[in-house]
């Protein structure tokens, strides 16, 4: 999802003005946050590795394949364990890359321009999936947009937050913005400052705030009180060795740790019931079961679609 990416999407649909091109450059323009119909006029003639990239969409496309796709994990409550909540994935698909998840392209978009571009897809996405959910008669509390920490260092994002949910008439409290542990990490007291703000900002529009990660690297005590964001949501690892008899109680002593500041934790990678046993008995309200979980809680698919996750309370019933 580079510049030439967005450029090359809007000069196919000029050249060959095709069905399939021109749902490719609706999702470039959505992402992007361009307005559809912006002149075309003066863009660049796609030459050498630009126009194979542009044939590459066009394959994808043509090849039935969603450019773009957001998946859902239930987060459940540990007691009683039920979804009280749905984590986002999105998911970037190439006939030649094939699936590309935010763990692989995150390093690379999350500073830059795309990275925020790719925020507000996920912002608008989010909150359109909370709404179908509610239409289905399910009862979550939210459904997260993944954002790049970055984000928090600029001076719009309540705007950003705000604007996109009013072009889609649904309220923001529907949606939990999460951001990699970054947030955290930062040791700047003017980067800080600005991160702080942002995350009060968002209390204003009562949106919701995450940090994943926690655990997997070294965290600032100073940040964790100055940032106060509602979730921390535990590395696999660390939820790993909920269970174990000789560091059980280092994990139960971190989450300790965490609500001390106000916030809930949220296990990721539940492998079994006596974790959830474990983690109910620390006070750790929640968790995403992991692929491989094996324990008598029914979950859906680890990554589901939306129609999977929205049809989930007919089961619960």
């Amino acid at each position: 999802m580079s510049e030439n990416t967005e450029i090359e999407g809007r000069e196919v649909l000029t050249t060959e003005d095709t069905e399939e091109n021109a749902k490719q450059t609706e999702v470039t323009q959505e992402i992007s946050g361009q307005d559809a119909g912006t002149e075309q006029e003066d863009l660049p003639v796609l030459e050498g590795p630009e126009l194979d990239r542009a044939r590459l969409v066009n394959a994808t496309i043509e090849a039935g394949v969603d450019p773009i796709e957001m998946r859902f994990a239930q987060i459940n409550s540990t007691y009683p364990p039920e979804p009280i909540a749905y984590r986002t994935f999105t998911y970037l698909n190439s006939v030649s890359t094939g699936v590309t998840g935010p763990e692989i392209y995150s390093t690379e978009t999350d500073p830059t321009e795309e990275g925020i571009g790719l925020a507000k897809w996920n912002i608008t996405h989010a909150l359109r999936a909370a709404r179908q959910m509610e239409l289905a008669g399910r009862k979550i509390q939210y459904v997260t947009a993944r954002c790049p920490w970055e984000m928090c260092l600029r001076d719009d994002l309540y705007d950003i937050v705000k604007g996109l949910a009013q072009e889609q008439g649904l309220a923001p409290e529907t949606i939990c913005l999460e951001f990699p542990a970054g947030l955290i990490r930062s040791t700047d007291p003017e980067s800080r400052a600005k991160i702080r703000k942002s995350i009060l900002d968002m209390k204003l529009l009562k949106v919701r705030t995450m940090v994943t990660g926690i655990g997997a690297a070294d965290i600032s005590p100073a940040a964790l009180y100055e940032i106060p964001v509602d979730f921390f949501l535990l590395d696999p690892l660390i939820t790993s060795m909920s269970d174990s008899r000789s560091k059980g109680a280092n994990v139960a002593a971190l989450v300790n740790f965490l609500k001390s500041f106000s916030a809930d934790v949220i296990a990721d990678g539940v492998y079994n019931d006596n974790q959830i046993n474990a983690l109910t008995k620390c006070d750790c309200r929640a968790y995403i079961p992991s692929s491989g979980y094996q324990g008598n809680v029914k979950h859906g698919s680890l990554r589901m679609r939306l129609e999977e996750a929205a049809a989930q309370h007919a089961e619960e019933e």
